[in-house]
């Protein structure tokens, strides 16, 4: 889901290179710009840490469902474009600055297909983040997406937000 950002901006002439446009640098020659804005969803602690790093998540590591970002070749072009090289050790070093997430519900369902993995996530306190992001700060694969510099943050309760029943702590 996209939104739309009017903002004031000086006049620019100069035409970019990709890595430029990628760190948020546009040539526009109006002063008024439109800054397009993405929404990005990721499960975390109420504090923003990920599901795998805070450790709550490890019981639903599957290779063939949970790529490895090299593994997802849409998200590993688009950080071969923001690190502007195809080295993986650059693209990977590209890849630390960013916070896994997915694009949608649909692809976050994707991920964590079962309403029993939601329920554990929900009993180890995590919640669902919805963010929303620059959509150059966004980079999209087949299976998840990666952000950096979110402009908005809400916080989900898992459990309800799916509607999954009602379930002891």
């Amino acid at each position: 889901m996209y939104s739309v950002v009017l903002a004031q901006h000086p006049t620019l002439e100069t035409i970019y290179s990709r890595k430029e446009k990628a760190q948020n640098v546009c040539a526009f020659s109006s002063s008024t710009h439109i800054e397009i804005m993405k929404k990005i969803w990721r499960i975390e602690t109420a504090s923003g840490v990920g599901m795998y790093a805070s450790g709550n998540a490890g019981f639903m590591l599957n290779r063939r469902i949970h790529m490895q970002p090299q593994n997802d070749a849409l998200l590993w072009h688009g950080l071969s474009i923001h690190a502007d090289s195809d080295d993986p050790d650059d693209i990977g070093a590209e890849l630390q600055e960013f916070s896994f997430g997915f694009t949608d519900i649909t692809q976050l369902r994707n991920w964590v297909h079962t309403d029993s993995w939601l329920q554990q996530l929900h009993r180890s306190d995590m919640v669902l983040g919805e963010y929303t992001a620059a959509a150059y700060d966004v980079i999209e694969g087949h299976s998840q997406a990666v952000f950096k510099c979110p402009v908005s943050r809400n916080a989900h309760n898992i459990a309800s937000f799916f509607n999954l029943p009602s379930t002891a702590q």
